[in-house]
């Protein structure tokens, strides 16, 4: 059973100030969900009953978002948490936070539970939003993008990790397919035809302007598509066909492995070992796949699930695990090798940078990585590059026929507001 811990602690003044303070005035310049203490590992967004939804939180439903991650100690942290609108370009909005939260902002991070026959010991805390009981100020009334950030009690300023989300007013509907055969007829690519119908009543004066329709595939925030020109307008209804900005590479299926029994190698993994303290898994070594023939694979389309076969709670009794990577290729000259999925929190993050053996002529990293079944692939980076230029293609390739998640969001940004509205969301799979 998971135990919960309750704090109640009053509130000092620099703190109550700082919770009247509008989001810009806070440090949220890196808006990505991401870590920043490498003490922290593990940061999942997802819905509570629902594995592939995106964390959006939709009116009059039962929807929540789980914000969930392990501190690397068995002494538990005071945690608490603040959340700051952003407008549709992930950059703070400027509402005032009494415009889009009914209280201060500022929660307790009570739900916390100590790691259950690990060898690697380990906090798991657990940010479920709303949270009518532990935090019920805790839930935007406004409709838009959301960051989440956490820090310890009474630190805002020092933020550990932070985590997107999103509250639509779920008004819009949007209707579309994904389809191989584009506009660039280049063999590589996939193109949206999106249908995006407005409320009835909606005033939209300029919808070439006011309506912004934003994409990304498999939830890389690199793939992020902007379009505000539909080839069409029927009424309320927004026709967008034959849009280059709806155009992305094709990419290739997520390779994928399991260590979900620690004495047992899963699929892709070779062999586990365990020495010392810890185990290690060593993965099957990969290779260069573009180029090569297309194969079909059904994947997670990214994502990880922990999980411990053994375990009833597998966020308490799934092991950390040094999972072993190599990539047998030649050096890629003038770009840096990075693991990428859900997991990496798709950053260009040094933990997850593989280092090039001359003698081997092969790439290989070593990551702690909680015991499940994981979705991953290769990206390569110029040097010196932030992550925003990640590119898959030079290592996995581009095949028209891979299955793709397409999530797009319609936002309403009128003269003069403040903020974006979120009209609606929407996810569109290809299947080949």
């Amino acid at each position: 059973m998971r135990i919960r811990h309750f704090l109640q602690r009053a509130l000092p003044l620099a703190a109550l100030l700082s919770a009247v303070l509008p989001a810009a005035a806070q440090d949220v310049e890196d808006t990505s969900t991401a870590i920043f203490d490498p003490g922290f590992r593990t940061l999942k967004v997802s819905m509570d009953d629902d594995f592939f939804a995106l964390p959006v939180l939709r009116p009059e439903t039962d929807d929540a978002v789980v914000i969930s991650f392990d501190e690397m100690t068995s002494d538990p942290s005071y945690l608490q948490y603040s959340i700051y609108q952003c407008d549709a370009d992930w950059k703070p909005s400027q509402l005032i936070e009494s415009e889009y939260l009914p209280g201060f902002n500022r929660g307790d991070v009570s739900d916390r539970a100590l790691s259950s026959n690990t060898f690697q010991f380990f906090t798991n805390y657990r940010i479920t939003v709303p949270d009518p009981e532990g935090n019920p100020d805790m839930m935007p009334t406004q409709s838009g993008n959301y960051l989440l950030k956490v820090y310890r009690e009474f630190e805002p300023e020092e933020t550990l990790l932070q985590a997107r989300f999103q509250v639509s007013e779920n008004t819009a509907t949007i209707s579309g397919e994904a389809s191989a055969v584009t506009d660039l007829a280049d063999g590589e690519s996939q193109q949206l035809e999106l249908t995006v119908t407005l409320p009835s009543g909606l005033r939209v004066t300029d919808p070439y302007s006011q309506i912004l329709v934003v994409t990304e595939q498999n939830g890389r925030p690199q793939s992020r598509r902007v379009t505000t020109r539909p080839l069409q307008i029927d009424h309320n209804r927004l026709i967008y066909r034959h849009n280059r900005d709806l155009l992305f590479p094709a990419g290739n299926e997520y390779r994928r492995f399991e260590t979900v029994e620690a004495l047992t190698p899963g699929m892709h993994t070779d062999s586990i070992r365990h020495i010392g303290r810890l185990y290690d898994a060593y993965l099957a070594k990969d290779e260069r796949r573009a180029d090569r023939q297309y194969l079909y694979d059904q994947t997670q389309r990214g994502r990880y699930l922990i999980r411990n076969g053994s375990a009833t709670d597998s966020d308490l009794g799934a092991d950390y695990i040094d999972t072993y990577f190599t990539l047998d290729m030649p050096e890629v000259i003038g770009a840096d090798i990075y693991l990428d999925g859900e997991f990496t929190n798709h950053r260009a993050d040094p933990r997850f940078r593989l280092e090039y053996d001359r003698q081997e002529h092969l790439y290989r990293v070593a990551v702690p990585l909680k015991q499940g079944s994981y979705n991953y692939q290769y990206v390569a980076v110029p040097h010196g590059g932030d992550g925003s230029q990640a590119d898959p293609a030079v290592i996995e390739g581009n095949y028209p026929d891979t299955c793709n998640e397409y999530n797009v969001s319609v936002y309403l940004r009128l003269p003069g507001a403040r903020t974006d509205r979120l009209l609606g969301t929407s996810t569109i799979i290809f299947q080949p």
